[in-house]
């Protein structure tokens, strides 16, 4: 991102800052301060040098590549990489690490080092099941990852300097969690909430675990917060401080389908908000917040449909009103009638309009895009830093991108994925793509 500084309306170069002020005169110095004096002095410098005009901000440099890896650094590390199918892969808080989880029971660390990808030379951490999902922490509380594995155990690994070796490092196991019916998604939730990992299992139970240390293992406050909900759900947490523990919650089943919730920390539940859709969902992503007040929703359904939601807050929310919301117990679906219910049409062309719905929980629903983009099942959503851009996969092997053109959404590019040289070792098994923006 770059500053362009117009000034006058012109592309003329930014005007070159006066001299330094006087020294303060004597006279003044009992009437004056020095931070009034400069403040002064500082006033008049924008106003005599005209600042006070339009300035552009965050124009885009697309010369600059993405730090991804590309096909070739992908066939020198062949031998290095997994053994068998790659379920799921993340990148760490900085965008310089990439770890993957495979069925083969390991999990691999690449490292960008001076602009390549190369792998790890510490070896990454091993577990005795195949893995399903793996998710970096904040790195407040050190480097640390969570795997997660199909038969149900989450383990928690820090990084950490092996003795007597200067560039070694080893991988410690901190604690460990059991999930009943193997792990669907796991989550951390934004920083400014604590050490927070919520795991969903495939049968549908959602659990939020809250850690108050993360030295040498992992001390839990109290029991786990649970919450059941359809089969295979996936997980997003809001990244916005305004909307400060909220989490999404999408499922293969119709019912619940989509809907959101919110986790109180300090009451250790999690509270039903509303329902969002009643679709087979794949994959949820919040967006980055970026200072917004509302924020947006990407889902990802069976049936091929990209979906782009807008959540706002009405007045019932900031009056803390909770009298439209239902607790844990509660059945989320008896509020089917008062929701909004998303069908698919029948045809693939884009929504224009777009359909607001009643408040609800303190929650207003706005649907910004709507598409059958994909044929057959979309398997993820992505976001880039801004929040602006969009990325889906799907089993068509297409990764469309869609972007916010004065406030509307829009599919502006789809890129064909062509694996001629890279075969899947199981032609029979089909597996969700993994997709991230960094």
């Amino acid at each position: 991102l770059h500053l362009n500084c117009i000034h006058k309306h012109t592309h003329t170069p930014f005007p070159l800052p006066p001299p330094l002020p006087p020294p303060l005169p004597p006279h003044l110095s009992h009437t004056y301060t020095v931070a009034s004096y400069l403040f002064f002095h500082f006033i008049s410098f924008l106003l005599s040098s005209s600042l006070l005009v339009p300035i552009s901000l965050c124009s885009i440099d697309h010369s600059h590549k993405m730090n991804s890896p590309t096909h070739e650094e992908l066939e020198e590390l062949d031998g290095h990489l997994h053994k068998d199918l790659i379920t799921d892969a993340a990148f760490d808080h900085f965008g310089t690490r990439l770890a993957t989880c495979g069925v083969d029971h390991q999990v691999i660390i690449m490292d960008l080092v001076k602009g390549q990808w190369q792998k790890s030379t510490s070896k990454g951490p091993e577990m005795n099941e195949a893995l399903s999902r793996i998710a970096w922490c904040h790195p407040r509380f050190g480097t640390a990852l969570a795997v997660g594995g199909l038969d149900g155990g989450v383990v928690i690994w820090r990084e950490e300097a092996t003795p007597g070796q200067r560039k070694e490092t080893t991988w410690n196991k901190l604690t460990t969690v059991l999930v009943s019916g193997g792990v669907s998604d796991l989550s951390f939730a934004p920083s400014h909430m604590g050490f927070v990992l919520c795991i969903a299992s495939r049968h549908g139970q959602v659990v939020v675990y809250t850690g108050d240390n993360v030295q040498d293992t992992v001390n839990w406050e109290g029991p786990e917060v649970s919450v059941s909900v359809g089969a295979s759900p996936k997980l997003s947490w809001s990244k916005s401080r305004v909307w400060k523990e909220y989490l999404a919650i999408g499922c293969r089943d119709a019912e619940p389908g989509l809907a959101l919730y919110k986790y109180n920390k300090q009451q250790r539940e999690v509270t039903f908000i509303r329902s969002i859709s009643k679709n087979s969902v794949t994959d949820v992503s919040f967006a980055p917040s970026m200072g917004r007040s509302f924020l947006y929703l990407a889902a990802s359904y069976e049936d091929g449909f990209i979906r782009i939601f807008k959540l706002t807050k009405t007045t019932q929310a900031s009056t803390g009103s909770t009298s439209a919301q239902s607790k844990t117990t509660a059945n989320p679906t008896s509020t089917t009638s008062t929701t909004t219910t998303t069908t698919s049409p029948s045809s693939s062309t884009t929504s224009a309009r777009k359909r607001v719905d009643q408040d609800i929980g303190g929650v207003a629903l706005e649907i910004m895009f709507e598409q059958q983009v994909h044929k057959g099942s979309a398997s993820r959503v992505a976001w880039d830093i801004t929040g602006t851009l969009l990325a889906s996969a799907g089993q068509d092997d297409r990764f469309p991108l869609y972007q916010c053109v004065e406030g509307k959404w829009e599919l502006t590019d789809i890129q064909q994925h062509h694996h001629q040289d890279l075969q899947p070792i199981h032609q029979q098994q089909t597996q969700d793509a993994s997709l991230m923006f960094q």
